[in-house]
């Protein structure tokens, strides 16, 4: 049985992906507005966000975290 690979995009990629730049990226993880199914810390700073998740997420409406 073979593994399924797991697609990754950087920041850079994601942001190109979205169509916006990557300071928006960072603001939105730091103030936690990005879900967190989207992205994966590797080791102490740099992010990685799942290509699948991502693609799920843009198809549902791309809805940033809003706090109540």
């Amino acid at each position: 049985m073979a593994a399924t690979e797991i697609k990754t995009m950087t920041v850079k990629e994601f942001a190109d992906f979205v169509g916006v730049k990557k300071g928006t990226v960072y603001k939105w993880k730091c103030f936690d507005k990005l879900p967190k199914v989207l992205y994966r810390k590797v080791g102490n700073r740099k992010l990685v966000f799942l290509k699948n998740e991502v693609d799920i997420w843009l198809t549902n409406g791309a809805e940033l975290v809003t706090r109540k």
